[in-house]
């Protein structure tokens, strides 16, 4: 008889599906362990926890097999701890990167959680079968190995009170290990709506210390075939069933020129398949022209990649802290402009920074904003929270004392719910810990820094707004510089969006907690799962904010960088009545435009003295006299390719369940195109606010724009 093993990369449900790919890592895992038992055991891989609860109900493994991310720890300990309780010969093995780099803090991971026999580090395909032939030999009797002190690479466990760690080794031959999905393996997470997720390289060239794969041992980059790759991703198309995008997991796509080949097999799958319409990716840090290039080749007239220049941020002090390297700012910027001067540029310009990373200061910050915004062309900034993770250096203690950092802990983004666990309802919650300020930054200062970042991702995002900031870059001034002006000056407490913005920094502030104890305790209790349920705490408060404002704010965003604007340049002495007519024109041209929740389906027309079309040639570079013309009229439609674009962003990530599965309506079908915001049907307010959050945030909005022409 087959030995029995479960795999489980469990996903919270309780209040949104939020981590909601395929679980690639341990299905590398469990698909390599097919292939060195295939007459021996029996493998089954789970997401969900009702999914696991039932078949552990039904039958119980010989080894259950966990993995470990900040998003789903505690839910995988939950489990862990209820198996051992019920079932103390079970083996559980766990494995991924949420643990420290340190023998004292994994040796203390291990005695805290007592349920774990072994664990497993770095790449775990090897080191899990080896593993597993040890036990077979033993009987499955985890005592018995760990009383042997025997030393597994890439594998630790405790004998008694002493940790026994084994050599760190690297899988350099990535065609050893199998596709989960050519292997079936995952055939039945297409059912389920998940994302797929994909790795076609291991290893990182860089050595960031807030960063997972920061270790020196995982600099060398080792590659998957393009036969591999063309039939993997053949597959998946293939079984795709519902609206969904591709997550790349490559940590520097675009940099190597083997990406190129990547590139063109992933063409080729578009063409064929019409999939995927979006795909997200950590794109390299150097070579710009040749992560153009790929970007270019996968995305042809459509937004499907962004191009990418992760920065972190652009001071000299805060990159040599964390031992970064960035791509010249310089390098940037003429990839840009020349792509644009091809015709119209569906492409996303991406960038990502992270605030209070050491010796950050609200100037420095505000300078990467800049840089990134104005030098570099950035029309997509992310600005993430400093996390400081488990299996970094920058989680150590050297780095926490010598910076000064200011931590506070807040439950993961949808990672927290109430579960049936052995028939027993357990609340659990996955808690990170954030950096709010530091030795050169008070928590006013991240607060201050917060506001900013929100008011960049309404403005800057998807260039929503070139047809105004394209100018005043002509003329010389800082896009970033506007919208302080528009902050200080043109932002009503009382307006709409003065009442976003406040609710924004009290929910920036109000799910940090001081004390790791108070936060377990209080995500313990049931009727605070309920409030992140109804979405009375939680959610990511940009994210959401951001999509309150554009939906609820519409007339009034356009108003504020109008008058803004209009100071802005008086204030410099630009200001005459041409161009203030120009940049009334310019808003009311993109206010058309753009995708708006209440009318995108509506036509619209109206009466322009500038010739808007030619100036988009030039990213809306222009002086008002260049594009000058007479007064015309245009209309605004949208288009066929717009519209499909829209229904399937709808389809994505309004019209889901809590589960993450498309809603159907009563003839079996899955809801499609949803007129404005009345027809939205999800299952609770806190998945409404997450799938809003992130149709906003994933979702290249430049395909969705009006097309404008002129009429007679």
């Amino acid at each position: 008889m087959k030995e029995l093993i479960y795999y489980a990369d469990l996903r919270h449900t309780g209040t949104i599906a939020n981590a909601d790919c395929f679980p690639l890592g341990i299905g590398c895992v469990a698909a390599y362990a097919e292939t060195q038992f295939p007459d021996t055991i029996e493998s089954e891989v789970f997401v969900f926890p009702d999914d696991l609860s039932e078949a552990l109900s039904r039958r119980t493994p010989r080894l259950l097999c966990l993995s470990n991310y900040t998003w789903n720890l505690n839910l995988q300990l939950a489990f862990a701890n209820s198996v051992k309780q019920h079932h103390p010969e079970v083996v559980v093995v766990m494995g991924g990167p949420n643990i420290s780099v340190s023998p004292e803090g994994r040796k203390e991971f291990l005695q805290k959680n007592s349920s774990i026999d072994f664990y497993i580090k770095w790449d775990g395909e090897y080191s899990f079968s080896h593993l597993n032939r040890i036990l077979i030999d033993n009987d499955y009797d985890a005592k018995a190995v760990q009383a042997s002190k025997m030393n597994l690479a890439n594998c630790l466990y405790l004998a008694g009170d002493e940790l026994v760690e084994g050599i760190d080794e690297r899988i350099s031959d990535l065609m050893t290990i199998p596709s989960p999905y050519t292997s079936g393996l995952f055939d039945k997470f297409f059912e389920q709506g998940l994302r797929p997720l994909v790795e076609f390289t291991r290893g990182c060239p860089y050595g960031c210390t807030f960063c997972n794969d920061s270790a020196v041992m995982r600099n060398r980059v080792y590659r998957k075939s393009s036969e591999f790759i063309s039939d993997e991703l053949e597959y998946i198309a293939s079984h795709m069933k519902f609206a969904s995008d591709l997550f790349l997991c490559d940590l520097n796509f675009g940099m190597f020129t083997e990406d190129l080949e990547t590139a063109r097999i992933m063409r080729s799958i578009i063409d064929r398949y019409d999939w995927p319409n979006s795909i997200e990716c950590s794109p390299g840090k150097s070579h710009p022209d040749r992560i153009l290039e790929a970007v270019s080749i996968i995305n042809g007239n459509k937004g499907i990649i962004k191009f990418g220049a992760s920065m972190q941020s652009t001071d000299p002090v805060v990159l040599a802290n964390i031992k970064r390297k960035n791509i010249p700012m310089e390098k940037v910027l003429p990839l840009r402009e020349a792509k644009a001067e091809l015709g119209t540029d569906h492409t996303e310009y991406f960038t990502e920074l992270i605030l209070s990373l050491p010796e950050d200061t609200t100037e420095r910050h505000f300078q990467s904003l800049r840089d990134t915004i104005d030098v570099m062309g950035m029309n997509f900034v992310n600005v993430h929270q400093l996390t400081l993770l488990q299996g970094t250096p920058m989680a150590l203690d050297h780095d926490r004392e010598k910076y000064g950092f200011d931590t506070r802990y807040r439950v993961f983004v949808g990672c927290i719910g109430t579960y049936k666990i052995a028939g027993v309802d357990k609340a659990v919650a996955e808690i990170e810990e954030v950096v709010v300020g530091s030795n050169t930054m008070t928590f006013d200062d991240w607060l201050e820094c917060r506001v900013m970042d929100i008011l960049v991702k309404i403005y800057i995002d998807w260039d929503n707004y070139l047809e105004v900031f394209g100018m005043v870059r002509r003329l010389g001034l800082s896009s970033f510089d506007l919208l302080l002006h528009l902050r200080d000056n043109f932002i009503a407490k009382d307006s709409k969006f003065g009442k976003i913005l406040e609710q924004y920094v009290q929910k920036s502030q109000e799910p940090l907690h001081s004390d790791w104890e108070e936060i377990t305790e209080f995500t313990s209790r049931l009727d605070v799962v309920e409030k992140f349920a109804n979405g009375e705490l939680g959610g990511n408060e940009l994210t959401l904010h951001r999509a309150l404002a554009y939906r609820d704010c519409y007339e009034e965003l356009h108003a504020m960088l109008r008058n803004a604007t209009l100071s802005y340049l008086d204030k410099h002495g630009l200001l005459d009545d041409e161009v203030a007519e120009y940049v009334k024109q310019a808003v009311l041209f993109s206010q058309y435009r753009k995708f708006n929740f209440d009318n995108f389906d509506t036509n619209l027309e109206g009466k322009f003295s500038y010739d808007f079309l030619v100036a988009e040639t030039s990213n809306f570079k222009v002086l008002p006299d260049e594009v000058k013309i007479e007064p015309s009229n245009m209309q605004f439609y949208l288009g066929r390719s717009a519209q499909k674009e829209i229904d399937y962003a709808l389809k994505q990530w309004v019209v889901r369940d809590v589960n993450g599965d498309p809603v159907e309506d009563g003839n079996g079908e899955t809801d499609g195109h949803q007129q404005g915001r009345s027809d939205t049907k999800l299952a609770n307010e806190a998945q409404l606010r997450y799938n809003l959050g992130k149709l906003f945030n994933l979702s290249n909005w430049k395909v969705y724009n009006r097309t404008a022409e002129f009429v007679e």
